[in-house]
């Protein structure tokens, strides 16, 4: 099982994958249909990020927390 750092360095990445999306949705002037595609992906990355604290919790708050938008 991986230790803290290594669950917290993944957990990171999602996190900056997530924001990074959300600022290209803001400012993407494209195909509605892929914003809603943006928007899924960001929807699964969050939930990803809430699985993996899950499975990295020392105590009922998690490693890291992740602030809802």
């Amino acid at each position: 099982m991986p230790d803290a750092k290594e669950w917290e360095k993944a957990g990171n990445n999602l996190v900056k994958t997530k924001n990074w999306l959300y600022q290209f949705y803001c400012d993407w002037s494209g195909d509605p249909s892929q914003n809603e595609e943006i928007q899924i992906i960001r929807w699964l990355l969050g939930n990803a990020i809430e699985k993996l604290d899950k499975l990295a919790k020392d105590d009922d708050k998690g490693w890291f927390h992740v602030p809802q938008e």
